[in-house]
């Protein structure tokens, strides 16, 4: 389907039609064949906008959010990147400090705009886990998971997802219920 850089396909099934747009003309990839930059990809079912992934603006979908953003980011004790939470929110300057390796009792921050947001002592029995903080008033829920820092490969990744979440019943509707998922891959570069 991405043999061309840029364009869209439509695909119909049953009574539902599957719209894909895409532009990867300015795309910029890092060692693997995933955009990491300058690209955007939509997907439309029925009408409405489920998907779009990347940070390139496209004309056609600038009502849209960024819903989904994948990274892989590489360091030895620090990993950030940058993510909007909310639509009308700015963009937030987002760290991750872990130093595991040789201490008795790691820890884990969390940093948004060089402020700490979040911290997980005793990491060594908190290897995985989960809490909440709160950006631009949005609830935004912290997993992680940094086993293969601590007990697997020195070179391993760890896993950081940060996922708004609305706080109501159900009278939210569904279209307020898609938020945003930030998903990082942390690589040690020993």
């Amino acid at each position: 389907m991405f043999s061309k850089r840029k364009g869209s396909k439509s695909v119909h099934v049953d009574l539902d039609t599957f719209d894909v747009n895409w532009d990867l003309t300015d795309a910029e990839f890092g060692s693997s064949p995933e955009p990491i930059r300058s690209f955007f990809v939509g997907l439309v079912f029925n009408g409405d906008m489920v998907l779009l992934i990347g940070d390139k603006e496209n004309k056609s979908l600038t009502d849209s959010m960024c819903l989904l953003k994948r990274e892989h980011v590489f360091g030895g004790k620090v990993y950030g990147t940058k993510a909007k939470f909310k639509d009308d929110g700015r963009v937030h300057d987002v760290e991750i400090e872990c130093d595991a390796f040789g201490l008795d009792d790691p820890r884990l921050v969390v940093r948004l705009d060089g402020k700490v947001v979040m911290q997980v002592k005793h990491l060594v029995w908190k290897f995985r886990g989960n809490d909440k903080i709160l950006v631009d008033g949005v609830h935004v829920e912290v997993y992680w998971d940094v086993h293969n820092w601590l007990f697997g490969s020195i070179n391993g990744s760890a896993v950081f997802m940060f996922r708004t979440c609305l706080v109501g019943g159900a009278s939210v509707d569904l279209s307020q219920s898609l938020g945003f998922c930030l998903t990082l891959y942390a690589w040690k570069n020993e």
